[in-house]
């Protein structure tokens, strides 16, 4: 694991455990590879990883007042976490960040884990049947 892969979670006030829920070193690197990409391309809006358990991760950006709105976001909101982690009683929770991703709020969101699963979807089972990450065309997500 690279330094700025060490440094990231704790520096920036989320806790390792989004990226955490496959409980691998290979998908811990991936998950924070994804959000350096995100933080660092414009033209991408989210990421997404979903998990053989049902755990599941995905940050986007909000772009502006609307989306915020959208989701209830804080007024310095820059990006939302949406996590599931299926360990014992499923666990869903909306993570509102600002753009150096300090936490500003985190919800609760019990519908969130009991409405979505993302094994149920075609991203999902293209990513197992190839047997690694995959990138998909452009993805209307649950969400929107």
């Amino acid at each position: 694991m690279s330094a700025s892969e060490k440094w990231l979670p704790t520096h920036h006030g989320l806790s390792p455990r989004p990226c955490d829920i496959a409980r691998s070193a290979a998908a811990i690197r991936l998950c924070w590879r994804s959000i350096q990409a995100l933080l660092r391309s414009p033209s991408l809006s989210s990421i997404y990883i979903g998990y053989a358990n049902g755990d599941f991760f995905y940050m986007r950006r909000l772009r502006d007042d609307a989306e915020r709105k959208d989701f209830n976001s804080p007024e310095q909101g820059a990006f939302l976490v949406q996590s599931i982690e299926r360990t014992g009683d499923a666990r869903g929770r909306y993570i509102y960040l600002d753009a150096e991703l300090n936490v500003l709020r985190e919800d609760e969101r019990p519908d969130f884990a009991t409405s979505y699963d993302p094994r149920t979807r075609p991203w999902f089972n293209d990513a197992m049947a190839a047997g690694k990450a995959i990138k998909t065309a452009p993805y209307l997500f649950f969400s929107n």
